[in-house]
This record gives structure tokens, C-alpha cells and sequence, in this order.
């Protein structure tokens, strides 16, 4: 082919990558930034506690008014952590106040959340440590004044959040609890052997 020719060819091959109609023969494929959908929580609920209480009342022992009281109000603040969209832990403080006794928890649960749906339901399990501490004597036969009971708690919870926006969210949830307390009296006894929690909060996500 003689040199003019191949100056031509040249022109028409430049002209043509130009306009369009000549593809590279490479493609560079571009990378995407991932997303991070790591986020840290605070939940602040309250709500309603109910527990199981079982007793023995031997003859000529009586318990204080109160002392068998198996509803109370429950109070939790919370701090948890994201790990994806489907997985959150939570440490939390929660705190049931019934008439002459409280029950403190602190646990960690860990959770299994369904993110793809308007209201998110989740399922977790609890471990934890739990006290429960009498203001007044249970009874006027108490055994001993060390009016305190405290051991490991267990147990699972089932709920749901909402999200308003990033930030913002409510959410509920229904817990179970196994509790081992037990007060001595004389012959008598009080067990607090396991607690139901009905909770409504707020999420910030930061």
C-alpha cells in the first residue's frame, strides 16, 4: 500500500474515533464506593412488666401489703450498634419498679432483623444479670435484712421499628425474662421465677 493510501486510512480511522462510531477497544470498568451501613442507636421505652410470683405462706406468717405485687411499670435505655441491615446488637439498663420492690436488669441481646418491609420486625435473645432489691420488708418475719436477690437472667424478645427518616424511628417490643429470685422468710418464701415486658421507644440513629 503506498504511503498516501495509508495517510488517508489514517484520517479516516482519527475522524471516525471522533464522531463516535469507533469504540475503544478497551473498557476500563469503574469502580463503585460501598455504602457503609454500620450506625450506632440510642433507644429510650417504657411500658408495662408483668410477673410470675410463686409463694409459700406457712400458718401464722403474713406478707406486707405489696409483697406479691406481679405488675409493674418498666423503664430501658439502650445502646446499640448496627452490623448490616439484618443484624443489631443492644446493650441495655432496664428497670422495673413494682410497690415495695424493684428489679434491675443489664443485658446485651443480639438480634435478627427483616429490613426489606415498611414496619422492620426482628427476633433476639437475651443475656444479662438482674437484681432485684425490697424497699420495705416483704414481711414482719423477715428471715434476714439482706432484703436483695440477684443471679443471671435469660431470655428471647420479638418486636418491631419504623423509621421516620435517617435519623429518627419508633419501635416496640414484647420480652421474656427468666428470673431466679427468691426471699426467705422464716418458713415462707417469695420466688420471682420469670417477667413479661410490653415496651414502646424512640430510636436516634448516629
Amino acid at each position: 500500500m503506498k504511503l498516501s493510501n495509508l495517510i488517508v486510512l489514517g484520517l479516516i480511522m482519527s475522524v471516525g474515533y471522533a464522531g463516535g462510531t469507533t469504540k475503544p477497544a478497551l473498557d476500563i470498568p469503574l469502580e463503585i464506593e460501598k455504602v457503609d451501613n454500620n450506625k450506632f442507636f440510642i433507644n429510650i421505652a417504657g411500658g408495662g412488666s408483668f410477673l410470675n410470683i410463686d409463694n409459700v405462706l406457712k400458718e401464722n406468717s403474713t406478707f406486707s401489703n405489696g409483697a406479691l405485687d406481679d405488675e409493674g411499670v418498666v423503664g430501658e435505655i439502650a445502646l446499640g450498634y448496627r452490623y448490616s441491615e439484618n443484624i443489631f446488637t443492644e446493650f441495655a439498663v432496664q428497670r422495673t419498679m413494682l410497690d415495695i420492690a424493684d428489679i434491675d436488669n443489664i443485658y446485651v441481646s443480639a438480634n435478627y432483623q427483616y429490613a426489606d418491609v415498611f414496619a422492620k420486625p426482628y427476633i433476639g435473645v437475651i443475656i444479662g444479670y438482674s437484681k432485684l432489691t425490697w424497699s420495705e420488708d416483704p414481711s414482719v418475719v423477715i428471715l434476714h435484712k439482706d432484703l436483695t436477690s440477684d443471679g443471671v437472667t435469660y431470655g428471647v424478645q420479638a418486636g418491631v421499628q419504623h423509621n421516620f427518616n435517617e435519623n429518627w424511628g419508633i419501635s416496640g417490643k414484647y420480652q421474656f425474662l427468666k428470673y431466679d429470685h427468691t426471699t426467705d422468710i422464716r418458713d415462707s418464701s417469695i420466688e420471682h421465677t420469670y417477667g413479661q415486658n410490653i415496651l414502646m421507644g424512640v430510636n436516634y440513629e448516629f
